[in-house]
């Protein structure tokens, strides 16, 4: 049956403002929370998770935000992919709701309750936080050993998810390090007609103000919403980050590359779907505001890398 979790942070150190709804086999009240008859410590409540959950290849961690009409159809394509590709008891979905004020996060129910062969974790809290912030929840719990953020509409062609996680999985045998960040890019369609223009000026000045100002180098786009992390590097990063909306991608590169990580850019099939809600000028303040924190706290110590 499916259970539902109002306060995590009893059994995984998550934040208690957070809500967890799943209703796969493993997650079980009686395998993370103690019965009557056996009281079981948190360290062995800790265990049991990591136990029932090694086995997982990927987690795929997808933030919501008004996307009841655009999930649905992503999720159907990309577990039918998924099924194709990997046995179901290796990967997992974490779709993150971040304080959507529509239908989304029944929506996201509804979908577990449909994919019960799935491993399918849904995470919403009240407020509306960012794009950011629903993000680094996700990977909180994300257990993969190869996690991938991508986003809810579907806009990066389903099959370079087996790519990215072999060009991944390939250079951290090849470095034999964990430090590995691959990311897609959209620069190769730059001059074709599949990005509208005012999508495609603002990442030009983007580019200029993330090379030149914060120092991030050679990415060509830092803003494609599919990149993909070893655990380790995932867990690491998240955790450096202080930036919630839309300029957090830069944050996450610049740590990744004053940190020493490999990261890596590769082109990827991507088109633009109907119905997002980005806003130009509320997201260009965004971006200028965050930019100018990066290059500030930074440069001055009050963060660290």
């Amino acid at each position: 049956s499916t259970v539902y979790f109002e306060h995590m942070d009893s059994v995984k150190n998550i934040d208690s403002s957070h809500q967890l709804y799943t209703a796969h086999h493993d997650y079980k009240i009686d395998s993370v929370v103690p019965s009557e008859k056996n009281e079981s410590t948190e360290e062995s409540k800790e265990s049991t998770f990591k136990e029932k959950e090694m086995d997982i290849e990927l987690s795929l961690v997808v933030p919501c935000y008004k996307e009841k009409l655009r999930l649905p159809k992503m999720m159907e394509v990309t577990i039918k992919y998924l099924k194709s590709k990997f046995n179901t008891l290796n990967f997992e979905f974490i779709l993150v709701n971040d304080g959507s004020p529509d239908e989304t996060w029944q929506v996201i129910k509804d979908l577990i309750d449909a994919n019960k062969d799935i491993r399918i974790k849904g995470v919403t809290y009240v407020r509306n936080s960012g794009k950011g912030y629903a993000v680094r929840t996700g990977f909180k719990y994300a257990e993969g050993k190869y996690s991938l953020m991508l986003d809810a509409d579907g806009a990066t062609q389903v099959d370079e998810i087996a790519r990215i996680y072999q060009i991944t999985k390939q250079t951290v045998e090849r470095h034999n390090s964990d430090n590995v960040v691959t990311i897609g890019s959209r620069n190769h369609l730059s001059k074709s007609a599949d990005r509208p223009w005012y999508r495609r000026i603002p990442s030009m000045v983007n580019n200029i103000l993330v090379t030149h100002l914060l120092g991030v180098k050679e990415i060509r786009d830092t803003q494609c919403g599919f990149k993909m992390f070893t655990k380790k590097s995932g867990k690491s990063l998240f955790s450096k980050m202080h930036l919630n909306r839309w300029a957090f991608d830069v944050e996450l590169l610049l740590i990744a590359q004053r940190n020493k990580y490999t990261v890596q850019e590769i082109p990827v099939n991507w088109q633009e779907i109907d119905g997002g809600n980005l806003f130009v000028l509320q997201a260009t303040i965004s971006f200028f505001r965050d930019y100018f924190a990066l290059f500030t706290f930074y440069n001055t110590g009050v963060w660290l890398f």
